[in-house]
C-alpha cells in the first residue's frame, strides 16, 4: 500500500480551475474538512469560469448517457457501459 501523503491540519482554502489539485489538497479536503472555493459564473477568475464551463459540459454529457440507458432499459436493452460512472471512479 502506498505511503499516504503527509499533511498538515491547519485549514488551506483549495481553489478548483486556478492549477493543479495535488493529492495532498484532496487529502486535506476529505480528511480535514479544507474548504474548496466556489465556483462558477459569477466568479471572476477566468480559469474558474472556464473550468465551471467544463464541468457542466462533462454534467450534461453523464445526464443524456443516463437517459439514453433508462430508453434502452424500457426496449429490454442492455445499458452501455460507462468506465468510471458504472463501476465508480477511483
Amino acid at each position: 500500500m502506498a505511503d499516504t501523503p503527509k499533511v498538515e491540519q491547519q485549514e488551506k482554502v483549495i481553489r478548483l480551475g486556478l492549477g493543479t489539485l495535488t493529492i495532498e489538497d484532496v487529502v486535506g479536503v476529505a480528511r480535514y474538512g479544507w474548504p474548496v472555493a466556489e465556483i462558477g459564473e459569477h466568479n471572476g477568475v477566468q480559469a474558474a469560469q472556464e473550468a465551471y464551463t467544463r464541468m457542466g459540459r462533462s454534467r450534461a454529457w453523464v445526464e443524456k448517457a443516463v437517459e439514453r440507458n433508462e430508453e434502452r432499459r424500457l426496449r429490454g436493452e442492455a445499458p452501455e457501459a460507462f468506465y468510471g460512472i458504472n463501476t465508480g471512479f477511483g
